[in-house]
């Protein structure tokens, strides 16, 4: 028997080259190196994807805080001119978005409920620009001004620049729930500080009206016009027009 046979036959030796590992092949490796890629791919497309969902869910968030803040003006001028204001549409984008968000919502779904929100928080801008301008309108029409006349100079100036920033807020597109609030407390005390102030005669205030509205002619004042005038003296002045 060959020495060639007797390696071959010899259980001993045979069962100690099974046993060795086997050195990973070109292919083996190849699979390996596959199998690491696509765990790095899903890995990024996991990140990309929680880093698109983050991104959306900050410009709802961003959305949903204007709509908050329109729906709390809304709530604050209903209660101060206690005329109720139309909310309802701040519903609407939440619904739209809550039907389809489940697990991560594709941006079609972002975007739809982002512009249904935005759409609404417009709706509602709008109610309360409205409501603030008819408010605050009616508020300062309200006020008894033509008894500022009656008042000292000093009096008078001091209610006539509270007056003048009410109008300054009340022509204001736009206000906060501050300055709302303020509004309604100065229009109150401004009235209340009125009220004790002596209503002027009528023929007086007719008086003064024409004065606002253009020059009256001294000849054509009788005594007793002059006279009524003369209680307000200190905001006429008499000029002479040269010819």
């Amino acid at each position: 028997m060959t020495a060639e046979a007797n390696r071959v036959a010899d259980p001993v030796t045979a069962g100690a080259e099974e046993s060795e590992p086997r050195a990973p092949s070109l292919v083996d490796r190849a699979l390996a190196l596959t199998a690491a890629a696509n765990r790095l791919v899903a890995g990024e497309r996991e990140r990309t994807e929680a880093e698109r969902v983050r991104k959306r869910i900050g410009e709802m968030e961003r959305a949903l805080e204007d709509l908050s803040a329109v729906v709390l003006l809304a709530e604050a001028l209903a209660a101060l001119s206690a005329t109720p204001i139309d909310t309802s549409a701040a519903t609407r984008g939440l619904s739209a978005f809550a039907e389809h968000a489940t697990g991560r919502p594709s941006d079609t779904v972002f975007n739809r409920a982002k512009t249904t929100v935005a759409a609404s928080t417009a709706i509602i801008q709008k109610s309360v620009a409205d409501g603030w301008a008819n408010w605050a309108s009616q508020a300062l029409r309200a006020l008894p001004l033509h008894r500022l006349a009656m008042l000292r100079v000093e009096d008078r100036d001091q209610l006539s620049g509270q007056e003048r920033i009410l109008r300054g807020l009340a022509n204001r597109s736009s206000v906060t729930v501050a300055q709302m609030q303020s509004f309604g407390e100065a229009c109150t005390a401004l009235a209340s500080r009125l009220d004790s102030v002596p209503e002027p005669p009528i023929e007086l205030r007719i008086l003064l009206q024409r004065l606002e509205e253009e020059p009256i002619r001294l000849d054509g004042l009788d005594d007793r016009k002059i006279a009524l005038l003369r209680q307000v003296g200190d905001q006429i002045d008499v000029r002479r027009r040269r010819s």
